[in-house]
């Protein structure tokens, strides 16, 4: 007589498979420590010299981001450390430009715009060395993780806004605030980092909000303390968000409408992936049409070939082949229409649309590809392996 397991013992099994393919443990590197730390700064190094080289006309060094001088660096100046931390500015606080400014606030004001590059390369390079480390679990392969992390530098529409400057490090940081909630760190140092990570992003950027829903699925798929530490940074972060908004009082920004996302998705994060902002903005001007015609050829190529290439098991679970999409279908949500101003030292401004607001919307389904490639590196037409 074969017996049969009752539907709540599937259902739970079904879970703990699930769980276990979402929230993986990374195997260990094997390796020694003193490797280990000096290829994180080698590559930290490398990564800060790629973002700092990457901003074509007047050198990085040279030029201060609009926000960076006119807001942050002005109110640093005559604001004490306490008060600039409950300014909001456009109705949300950001926590780590303000503690990255006070940086400059100690240097000499003709060097405040070397700080502020450096600040921003740095502040990047770090963010990119803990996303390589982070997303050990889903993407064993050391060279696939690279792919990920140069993903992130040589991104086209990066050179327009988001590097070397400290206003737009909160959407790196809201890019590894994804990894570290699902990392699972073994370790208590790994634990804080997570936390801090976690904290960092959602005290700087509201819209780390949107993993609310994945850390949820955290909370409930383990009991143990220590797998929630990236949760409570999550929450610690959005309930200081609440008290500076409730403290800071300044006119938060403008609604935008939701009509026209799928455009916009497909002009700035479809067409920009391949064509960068100065492409795309041509493009869009010569035939808005066109344009959005070809972002939405990219993003469906980009999906379909991620989906077609077969990912065998790994593990006696079959959710280990799902990847978390449920947070990337979510910020696809996100719109992409304002606008902000570069002011260089020499008073020179120019206007461009907000490719800031886009790069999540591009950088979270990208490890759901690579992600794929993971198990049969060799399935890349780069022939990479493990």
């Amino acid at each position: 007589m074969r017996l049969h397991a009752a539907p709540t013992t599937r259902r739970r099994q079904k879970w703990h498979g699930w769980v276990a393919g979402l929230f993986p443990v990374a195997e260990p590197a094997g390796l020694p420590r003193a490797f280990v730390i000096g290829g994180y700064a080698l590559g930290a190094a490398l990564l800060s010299a790629v973002a700092l080289l990457r901003q074509s006309g007047a050198p990085a060094t040279s030029t201060v981001w609009a926000e960076d001088g006119r807001v942050f660096y002005a109110q640093a100046l005559r604001m004490s450390f306490g008060r600039t931390l409950f300014t909001t500015y456009n109705g949300y606080a950001q926590f780590v430009p303000r503690l990255l400014a006070q940086i400059a606030r100690g240097a000499p004001p003709a060097r405040a715009a070397e700080v502020f590059a450096l600040a921003g390369a740095i502040s990047f390079a770090l963010t990119a060395g803990l996303v390589f480390h982070m997303s050990k679990g889903h993407i064993a392969a050391p060279l696939v993780r690279v792919l990920l992390v140069a993903a992130m530098v040589l991104l086209p529409i990066a050179t327009s806004e988001l590097l070397d400057n400290i206003l737009n490090v909160p959407w790196w940081l809201f890019f590894a605030a994804f990894w570290a909630l699902l990392w699972r760190p073994q370790t208590a140092p790994g634990q804080a980092v997570a936390g801090a990570v976690c904290f960092l992003a959602s005290a700087s950027e509201p819209l780390v909000a949107l993993f609310i829903p994945l850390a949820v699925v955290r909370t409930f798929a383990f009991r143990a303390r220590r797998e929630h530490a990236a949760t409570a940074g999550l929450v610690l972060g959005l309930l200081y968000q609440g008290v500076a908004r409730l403290v800071g009082g300044t006119k938060p920004f403008p609604p935008a409408s939701l009509h026209g996302i799928g455009q916009d998705y497909a002009e700035r994060a479809g067409l920009a992936l391949l064509g960068g902002m100065r492409g795309s903005d041509w493009l869009i001007s010569q035939n808005p049409t066109v344009a959005v015609a070809v972002g939405a050829l990219i993003v469906c190529v980009v999906v379909v070939a991620g989906l077609s290439v077969e990912r065998p098991l790994v593990t006696t679970h079959r959710a280990h082949q799902q990847r978390p999409r449920l947070v990337g279908e979510l910020l696809r949500a996100l719109r992409a229409r304002r606008q902000h101003v570069v002011e260089h030292q020499a008073t020179c401004a120019c206007v461009s649309p907000a490719s800031s607001f886009t790069v999540v919307a591009i950088a979270v389904p990208l490890p759901q590809k690579l992600a794929r490639f993971d198990v049969q590196p060799r399935a890349f037409c780069l022939g990479l392996g493990r």
